[in-house]
């Protein structure tokens, strides 16, 4: 696991856009990136069929919003998108990681639609990190880290993981770009912490009618 100390930058230079709430679209080298609510902060380079970036989620991040790297491709070529060997993906969100998700498509934002492996579409290829995930399934996998878990950066500037997945473009496709879209998640709480809570929130519900 990663704990950042500052951004770390590529052997080409590459320029660190934050986005606020207000602002959720970023221009970098291998396109721009969109999320719907912000909060994050990315950098990019392309290098012939390599992306490689480093992407921040700020602590205004919420699981499950995507952030959407709309690329364009050259059909009849393979992708490699991958944090490796310098960059990293940095949670500075006060949440704890279960699980990292990426899912392919076009659009973005409220707009993307899941290509779902349609004849013609790019899809994914094994992960060229494999031992990054506990499963190559890419639709099922969890993270291979600190028991399956990438600790909340708050404090610290972030904790880091790495990942690396190819896309392979056929070269019958049409379309003048795809999307990458990624996102983390977070455990749902176990049936019996939401019943010690429900009991717990009924306590307190209790004492303030008694004192009332």
């Amino acid at each position: 696991m990663k704990k950042k100390t500052g951004f770390v930058l590529a052997a080409v230079a590459a320029t660190a856009f934050h986005v606020g709430l207000a602002q959720a679209v970023v221009p970098s080298g291998c396109g721009p990136w969109y999320s719907p609510e912000g909060g994050f902060a990315v950098q990019s380079n392309l290098f012939g069929t390599t992306c490689e970036y480093e992407l921040t989620y700020l602590n205004a991040m919420t699981p499950g919003k995507p952030i959407d790297l709309v690329f364009t491709p050259t059909p009849g070529l393979t992708y490699l998108f991958t944090t490796f060997p310098v960059n990293t993906i940095w949670n500075q969100t006060p949440n704890d990681w279960d699980d990292y998700h990426f899912e392919l498509g076009t659009g973005f934002n409220q707009n993307f639609a899941n290509f779902g492996g349609a004849p013609g579409t790019p899809i994914f290829v094994e992960p060229s990190g494999g031992t990054v995930f506990l499963s190559s399934i890419l639709g099922n996998h969890a993270l291979a880290f600190f028991n399956g878990v990438v600790p909340n950066g708050v404090g610290q500037n972030g904790n880091g993981v790495d990942f690396a997945v190819s896309v392979q473009v056929p070269q019958g496709f049409t379309q003048p770009t795809f999307t990458l879209r990624q996102h983390y998640s977070v455990q749902a709480p176990e049936p019996a912490t939401l019943a010690l809570l429900g009991l717990g929130l009924a306590g307190l519900a209790a004492a303030r009618r008694r004192r009332g």
